[in-house]
């Protein structure tokens, strides 16, 4: 999927999200829910992109400094790896295993740093520690922002993970890997799982920039206005529950 449609999977997914989040009582109970929102929204417009700062700088969907550092930390080892591959020869590159290790940390486009369930596996770690106060040297004040920031920035990743499993691509799994990885011991040609999870056949109506695109766009916009009049009444009517005459739970 292109940068505008992550953005508008972003812009969905920040207000079923949230919507969720208040829904199971993990939103800061002493802070107001549209402030929350408010703080939460553009980091979570931020997520929905950042997975796509694993490309080379000059192709990034946000050039601003955060971005960047990301952007150059996910490549930090591109240079060791061109550096070898001018003085070495493809055989004896086989058998580099600082090379190997180079290339395998060199992100590239939906590589496993950025495209894989690892990365809200780290989100979800460090967003448990911080609302458990593991981080002792954290104010009140900061371990309430820091979970504003990261709930928002976790929900956009996940917006762009579920668009990215509807195209042929897909995203890593992260453990199927692993398993694969332990049967190869046995036998190298034994892979018994998907270590990519897509939900749409290789075909080439479902490629990004194809009419499969303009279709998810057409949907995400008209699912965002419905979603967006339904959550800015429930702020407006917070008791907007008692007004309807059956339960809705997520």
């Amino acid at each position: 999927m292109t940068g505008k449609t992550h953005k508008a999977g972003g812009m969905l997914c920040s207000i079923i999200g949230f919507a969720i989040l208040r829904e199971k009582g993990l939103l800061l109970p002493e802070v107001s829910e549209g402030i929350q929102w408010l703080v939460m929204y553009p980091f979570c417009i931020w997520g929905s992109l950042a997975s796509d700062l694993d490309h080379n700088p000059d192709s990034i969907p946000m050039k601003d400094i955060p971005s960047t550092a990301v952007n150059k930390v996910l490549h930090l080892t591109h240079p060791l790896v061109k550096t070898i591959e001018k003085a070495s020869s493809e055989s004896e590159r086989k058998k580099n295993v600082v090379y190997q290790g180079a290339k395998f940390l060199d992100a590239k486009h939906r590589s496993w740093q950025t495209h894989s369930d690892l990365t809200l596996y780290v989100l979800i770690g460090l967003l448990y520690c911080i609302m458990n106060n593991k981080f002792t040297f954290l104010s009140a004040l900061d371990v309430s922002l820091l979970s504003i920031v990261l709930m928002g920035i976790s929900l956009g990743i996940i917006a762009h993970f579920i668009l990215d499993m509807i195209t042929p691509e897909g995203v890593w799994c992260i453990p199927f890997v692993l398993v694969n990885a332990f049967l190869g011991i046995f036998n190298p040609r034994l892979k018994i799982l998907p270590e990519k999870i897509h939900f749409v056949p290789h075909k080439k109506f479902f490629a990004t920039g194809g009419k499969w695109e303009e279709f998810i766009q057409k949907v995400l916009k008209w699912a965002t206005i419905v979603a967006s009049i339904w959550f800015f009444f429930t702020l407006l009517v917070p008791d907007w529950k008692s007004l309807i005459p059956f339960t809705i739970s997520f």
